[in-house]
């Protein structure tokens, strides 16, 4: 078990095998190591470790190894006074008893048994003055991880910088990595602290990481310019994402020069913006929704859902705030938007919400999107959430074809129809007002007559049925038709001058909505070899086949053939009379046994009377 793990990278970076091996920390776990891996055991410890619990002998050897060690504590500062002050050595055995429990289950339980032995041996047991408190490492595995990364790193930045220096600009690039990946652990467990309320956690570390680096930072901006080090300490926790890191954007403009030279950026027609900015979004009331699930209370709770995205917090500011509103939005969704009755309604303002969002964020590289590693691990968090909802998650998958564009338009239908009852205007009062819903109503109109086709199907004679294939942003029912609050708002005769074109509903047969749902289901009907038109030998094979009518009737005239066929057999075969001889036979012999029985109950067996009590008297001949 050593105290820093032989990573290649920093085989690479420490090209002498021998400095690794020499660092105090290193050199601190091979004494403990060798010196105290046989151990005497104690009566002391057998008290103190109860056995009567799970794992207890396990225990006592860690108590064990501890005594020994505290009891000669004093002879272990002489072996390292000279390059490591007493304090580092008592931060050291503190990592050292850590790592020795590292992948024990019953590590807690161990942790705090063993703390509370630390406690009374020191106080029983050790006479010196330098004494060797415990901290508080009864964390889980992954909190140390990152506890012992940060604190390793920054007893291997001077000999790392050493390293450094004696190379050329060219060759910087493997040591700004290094440096940069650390200081996304520092900036991730900066804000693990202040999100998720671990306060006690990682302080030690973050105060020695500041401590060191406040005053390096010209330093290794020098040397990294391209790794943006400057801002962990300057940016506050509550900052929202807006852009792509460095690294992803060019990463995406390596993967299309010209896009990326052209600009993906998707605009929002000006005509758009200028309407979302009026009062009619306010009117709707969907707006007060969207704040709702905007709110900043999501401190603590739902932190670990977000684990993965802290690491990504110095490249994506505000992204782990952003992972946490998903998650509690999510778990609390009913309590969020507790004045919408319907869950599905409640979902597809979270839907809209979320995406919203993810688009403002990345708005600039929209296309792409689904190829960057912060928004596939952001969507995780959120179908993670909803497998452990189950029956009350809201699904939602993301279709790379559908551009910001097609989700704002989609988002603006919604919105519409959630808020439709809320729209009016009185022309008497504010004039203004009301030609702004009217061009609200007429933008509307236009995405309303671009989606209604593909979302609803309309049948000839039916006005009460339809189907609906949009539910998520679309309604169906020809009261929202946008012509209709045109109409209500008399727009036309209000000084809006644009054309308006009423979106006119397109139905269809049902008979031809069945077969072409046939068709899709039945292709070689649609087409057979090069022909367009169906075959009429196929098609009529089809009906025969699959409609219930000739099924019938095929039935009955099977039935009546074979009816038939027996007949024939029977009037016109030998088949026919050896059945009538068959039958007049078995009737001869029934009437024959028949009358046979009858002969017999003739007899009268009373003329053989006798009294029961007479003795029934029997003549008989001699011989």
């Amino acid at each position: 078990m050593a105290g820093v793990a032989q990573d290649p990278t920093l085989k690479e970076l420490i090209r002498n095998r021998d400095v690794i091996e020499d660092l105090p920390l290193n050199k601190f776990y091979e004494v403990l190591n060798h010196a105290y891996y046989f151990y005497d055991d104690s009566s002391f410890c057998d008290i103190l470790m109860r056995s009567n619990v799970i794992n207890s002998a396990t225990d006592r050897k860690y108590c064990y190894n501890l005594l020994a060690i505290l009891e000669k504590w004093d002879h272990i500062l002489k072996i390292f006074q000279a390059h490591v002050p007493a304090e580092k050595c008592c931060e050291y055995l503190n990592y050292w008893v850590y790592d020795k429990m590292n992948g024990n289950k019953y590590r807690y339980k161990s942790m705090k048994l063993l703390y509370s032995a630390w406690d009374v041996i020191n106080k029983e047991k050790i006479k010196s003055a330098n004494k060797c408190w415990h901290k508080n490492f009864n964390i889980n595995e992954n909190e140390f991880k990152k506890k012992k990364g940060l604190y390793v790193f920054l007893e291997l930045y001077d000999t790392i910088k050493r390293s450094w220096d004696d190379l050329s600009n060219t060759s910087n690039k493997p040591y700004c990595d290094y440096i940069k990946d650390n200081f996304k652990l520092y900036y991730s467990m900066k804000h693990e602290q202040d999100i998720c309320g671990k306060f006690s956690v990682y302080t030690d570390e973050l105060l020695a990481f500041e401590k060191k680096f406040k005053d390096k930072l010209s330093f290794l901006s020098g040397k990294c310019p391209d790794s943006n080090l400057n801002m962990v300490f300057n940016r506050s926790v509550n900052e929202t994402t807006t852009s792509l890191s460095n690294e992803d954007e060019a990463r995406l403009q390596g993967k299309d020069s010209e896009l990326a030279a052209k600009g993906s950026s998707a605009e929002v027609e000006p005509n758009q913006k200028t309407l979302e900015k009026t009062d009619v979004l306010q009117q709707l009331g969907t707006d007060e929704k969207y704040k709702k699930l905007n709110r900043n209370d999501t401190k603590y709770k739902y932190c670990k859902y977000c684990e993965d995205i802290l690491t990504l917090e110095m490249d994506y500011p505000g992204i782990s705030i952003f992972c946490a509103k998903i998650a509690r939005n999510l778990r609390d969704l009913s309590d969020m938007l507790n004045d919408i009755s319907h869950h599905n309604d409640r979902c597809s303002y979270f839907v809209h919400w979320l995406y919203d969002e993810l688009f403002k964020m990345f708005s600039n590289n929209s296309e792409y999107l689904h190829k960057l590693d912060v928004f596939n691990k952001l969507l995780n968090v959120g179908y993670k959430i909803n497998n452990e909802l189950r029956e009350m998650n809201c699904m939602f998958t993301y279709d790379p074809k559908d551009s910001i564009e097609v989700w704002k338009e989609k988002k603006h239908l919604h919105d519409y129809f959630k808020g439709f009852d809320n729209i009016s205007c009185d022309y008497s009062t504010d004039v203004y007002k009301c030609q702004k819903h009217c061009e609200y109503i007429a933008h509307t109109n236009e995405l309303y007559g671009k989606y209604i086709n593909g979302c609803c199907t309309y049948y000839y004679n039916v006005d009460d049925k339809w189907e609906d294939n949009c539910a998520g942003y679309f309604e169906c029912d020809k009261k929202y038709n946008p012509y209709n609050l045109y109409a209500k708002l008399n727009c036309e005769n209000r000084g809006y001058d644009k054309e308006f074109k009423e979106v006119k509903y397109v139905p269809i047969d049902a008979y031809i909505k069945s077969l072409t749902t046939t068709s899709y289901d039945n292709p070689h009907l649609l087409k057979l070899g090069n022909s367009i038109v169906p075959n009429t030998q196929e098609i009529t094979h089809y009906n025969l086949t699959y409609d219930p009518f000739y099924v019938a009737i095929l039935i009955a005239f099977a039935l009546l053939g074979i009816f038939l066929v027996i007949f024939m057999f029977y009037k016109f075969t030998p088949l026919g009379s050896w059945y009538d001889k068959r039958q007049l036979r078995k009737k001869i012999i029934e009437y024959n046994y028949h009358g046979h029985m009858n002969e017999l109950s003739h007899y009268d067996f009373g003329q053989v009377s006798a009294h029961p009590k007479k003795r029934l008297r029997i003549s008989y001949n001699s011989a």
